[in-house]
């Protein structure tokens, strides 16, 4: 194996693998072409190994895009991650940046996957019809995302929940012009 500097044409020159190899394909982001490896030592890397797609790139020097598109064209299936977002908890629910998502395939308001979620869900049935989701909003009242209460949801059109966080985002600026908020060392605090 042996290294070559190439110019990408964005980022000036990258470092380049080059495998010693007749199966090698020629792979590579939209920018450059360079070669990585064959489908063969992927597919050991990330089936037999079990290394992640970010393993594989911090071992070969190139990006995690890389290898998912490399991953993709050589047809191999990429794992779901354990322990994040996506990782369903097999109870019927998930969650995903701070919002709750059920099982309910059959409810309008249901994504392809077949979860709604759970704000929206309760939304729907204190209107008694689903949410027009590209057209409604709710809101979390209290800004929890995790509160889920009838009471602390609010529908709205986008418009006006647009301005509902304008002027929410305007009293706390308020509360720092008065002193009763304070900013020090990069974060917001009370008095």
């Amino acid at each position: 194996m042996k290294f070559i500097d190439l110019f990408s044409g964005i980022g000036g020159f990258i470092k380049v693998y080059l495998f010693d190899s007749p199966l090698i394909n020629q792979m590579g982001n939209k920018y450059t072409k360079i070669f990585v490896c064959d489908k063969e030592t992927l597919s050991k890397m990330y089936e037999d190994k079990q290394m992640t797609q970010r393993e594989i790139a911090n071992e070969l020097r190139v990006s995690q895009k890389v290898i998912w598109r490399m991953m993709r064209d050589y047809g191999i299936k990429a794992r779901i991650p354990k322990n994040t977002k996506q990782e369903r908890s097999g109870k019927g629910y998930y969650c995903d940046q701070g919002y709750k998502y059920i099982k309910l395939p059959d409810h309008p308001n249901a994504q392809k996957n077949g979860y709604v979620a759970e704000h929206i869900f309760i939304a729907s049935n204190k209107l008694g019809r689903p949410i027009n989701t590209k057209k409604e909003i709710v809101h979390h009242i209290d800004g929890n995302k995790g509160n889920n209460v009838p009471e602390n949801l609010f529908i709205s059109n986008k418009s006006k929940h647009r301005k509902i966080h304008y002027q929410l985002e305007s009293f706390a600026f308020e509360l720092v012009e008065k002193g009763d908020i304070i900013f020090e060392d990069g974060n917001y605090r009370w008095k």
